[in-house]
């Protein structure tokens, strides 16, 4: 069983006194109580059963085995201090197996130039990518992070919110002109839809105050935006998608904005990762750069 003399906390409170040439000085440098900083020295003096130090109302003198006992001790606190700021930079630097999760579009928007940056910044990591339309368990399954829609619930989870965007909903001319006009976000309940598997099984929108949500004709449902995307082109029906992604084809004139009046309800762009007190460099510095690279382009908005 460990004892007082085989602690070397207490060593190192007894070298601090030295070095600051009394109690006093010595709890203020080490950022706690005098009386604390005594008993500890005092503890260290009863277990080597000696004494280390000599004190008077003014000032402390080294005994000749405290001399002794400081000269070898005050090396051990040096070389504990020395492997401390080792694994303290170790700790600082990224290194290890980074386990993603996202969704294609995520992937594609969000991660895909930031996992390239952070490969090329830090040497001692690596990153696997899961790329998947399910939620995983990040605990269960292994996961470091994952990027997900909408804000976590999930008590044993960290979320950190990376930005926010709205989507469109588009089809292609073609298919407009087969169908009635689009009015009211309850016509899309009579036309063909394009639906992201995994992704919410009602369409909203909203007007002013008024917000109305409405359950898509489901034609053809995908996990794939790019197969949504390309469907819609085809003329297969309407679907929703971020703004960003299809920028070009409302430019192009490929696929139209239906039901503009309205706006499709805000949805929010979520780091997770499993709550602990010290997360893992390679996690936090990716997350940081995630943050950083949103902030700079906001990829789900116009």
């Amino acid at each position: 069983m460990e004892n007082a003399s085989e602690n070397l906390d207490d060593f190192r409170f007894f070298v601090a006194v030295v070095d600051a040439g009394g109690f006093s000085a010595a709890a203020r440098a080490l950022g706690g109580r005098k009386a604390h900083v005594s008993r500890r020295v005092q503890e260290l003096e009863r277990a080597l059963g000696t004494r280390l130090l000599e004190r008077t109302t003014r000032a402390i003198r080294l005994t000749e085995a405290g001399a002794a006992v400081y000269e070898r001790a005050s090396r051990a606190v040096a070389l504990a201090r020395e492997a401390r700021d080792v694994v303290t930079s170790q700790r600082s630097e990224p290194s290890g197996v980074l386990r993603v999760s996202a969704t294609q579009l995520l992937a594609d928007l969000v991660l895909k130039p930031v996992v390239f940056q952070y490969l090329r910044k830090y040497a001692r990591v690596s990153v696997e990518l899961d790329v998947t339309s399910r939620s995983v368990d990040l605990v269960r399954d292994g996961f470091d992070l994952a990027l997900r829609v909408g804000v976590s619930t999930e008590s044993n989870l960290v979320g950190r919110v990376l930005g926010k965007g709205r989507g469109v909903y588009v089809a292609a001319p073609r298919f407009l002109r087969t169908i009635d006009a689009l009015d009211e976000p309850k016509d899309l309940e009579r036309v063909d839809a394009v639906v992201i598997a995994g992704g919410p099984a009602e369409w909203s929108f909203e007007r002013g105050k008024k917000r109305v949500a409405v359950g898509p004709k489901a034609r053809l449902i995908t996990s794939s935006y790019a197969v949504a995307r390309d469907a819609a082109i085809e003329g297969i029906g309407v679907v929703r998608l971020p703004s960003y992604y299809v920028a070009a084809d409302l430019k192009s004139g490929r696929l139209e904005q239906v039901l503009d009046g309205w706006t499709p309800r805000e949805v929010t762009i979520t780091a997770v990762y499993p709550s602990r007190d010290l997360v893992a460099p390679k996690t936090r510095v990716f997350v940081d750069m995630l943050a950083k690279h949103v902030a700079r382009k906001p990829l789900l908005d116009d």
